[in-house]
């Protein structure tokens, strides 16, 4: 019989609602924006380009995340590279 060992990491996310005096719809954003059920509509940098656009999405809500990203996984924390050890 084969076990397979999984690692189910949760994080909980909290997100704010951007005010429209918070992005300009014709400069890079400077935060990634969610939709209320949290999905990434465009990451930071990303450009809208129209203001009637940008007026639409933060009228139906734009989101930014306020907790800090979450931490590296296991495999890349410091301490579990191989090699010698002293």
């Amino acid at each position: 019989m084969l076990e397979a060992s999984y690692s189910l990491r949760i994080f909980m996310v909290a997100y704010r609602r951007i005010l429209a005096d918070e992005i300009s719809a014709r400069a890079p954003l400077p935060f990634a924006v969610f939709d209320r059920q949290g999905r990434q509509l465009y990451p930071a940098g990303v450009v809208i380009g129209s203001i009637g656009y940008t007026q639409y999405l933060l009228g139906r809500g734009l989101y930014r995340c306020e907790s800090p990203p979450p931490p590296p996984l296991a495999a890349n924390a410091p301490g579990t590279e191989e090699g010698p050890r002293d």
